[in-house]
């Protein structure tokens, strides 16, 4: 266990009676966490050494074994991130000819104005049919997908 000495840290300071009381706290508080991190630091090491120790039981490499090892590591990053590239090329583009479909509007049928006050709309879509209903101060629309439609009457 640790134990640090208050002159160390404060050597002109007075204790009174609390503040000593105190002080031995905190110091039993900074030993505790001291001797974990140094349990800690320990078992890492510890770890790590027998880490090491299991890499020395393998036969020592070639060096020209292990250029041509790093000469292939990095064409094979190399390659990974032109596949990125290309793929994340691929995804924006599809998204982009997505937008540009979904929102193509096929034919739109609206109600004539002497016959209807408040116009009705039905447009027709790519992917999608809308009903508009227009009111006095407002108005409702509704989207219903191509793909739910079973039966026109």
């Amino acid at each position: 266990m640790v134990k640090v000495k208050r002159d160390a840290f404060f050597p002109e300071a007075t204790l009174t009676p609390s503040e000593g009381l105190r002080n031995s706290n905190e110091n039993k508080k900074i030993s505790y966490w001291l001797e974990k991190l140094f349990k800690q630091g320990e078992r890492i090491r510890k770890d790590k050494n027998e880490a090491g120790a299991s890499l020395d039981n393998h036969p020592a490499r070639d060096p020209s074994a292990s250029k041509a090892d790093q000469a292939m590591a990095e064409s094979g990053i190399n390659e990974h991130t032109k596949n990125v590239a290309t793929k994340i090329e691929d995804d924006t583009q599809l998204v982009n000819d997505l937008v540009k479909k979904s929102n193509r509007c096929i034919i739109s049928i609206k109600s004539m104005f002497p016959w209807d006050i408040f116009r009705n709309t039905i447009d027709v879509e790519e992917s999608r049919v809308i009903f508009k209903f227009d009111q006095y101060l407002s108005s409702q629309s509704h989207s219903v997908d191509i793909k739910d439609i079973a039966n026109v009457f």
